[in-house]
């Protein structure tokens, strides 16, 4: 709500992570192989920056699939039947989360890659 106290826009944030994180199949997943991910390259004695950029991209990617939740969220709600349109719309969302993961999984390898 405009004007409302940063602790209750943070609170709406978080309900929006927890109804997401229960929603959502593919924000579990991605948060854990992001962890997995982290995990190996904190082991694997990566390089702080890698680290820092690998982080950042995996908030990206997390950022994108909250972003596609709503999205669809949204379109089921204004549109629940079968509509080719509202397909795309969805697809569409679909994918640029997909773009967003692929770059994080190619920035995953490199900084793991560079710690040989």
């Amino acid at each position: 709500m405009k004007n409302s106290t940063i602790l209750t826009r943070a609170g709406f944030s978080l309900r929006g992570l927890v109804i997401t994180w229960r929603k959502e199949r593919s924000l579990r997943t991605h948060v854990l192989i992001s962890l997995v991910l982290e995990t190996l390259l904190v082991w694997r004695g990566v390089d702080p920056l890698w680290l820092a950029i690998v982080a950042l991209a995996i908030a990206l990617g997390w950022a994108m699939e909250l972003a596609n939740a709503a999205i669809e969220t949204l379109c089921d709600r204004l549109h629940p039947a079968r509509d080719p349109a509202i397909g795309a719309v969805k697809d569409i969302a679909s994918a640029s989360a997909f773009v967003v993961n692929m770059a994080m999984g190619v920035l995953g390898m490199a900084a793991f890659v560079s710690a040989s």
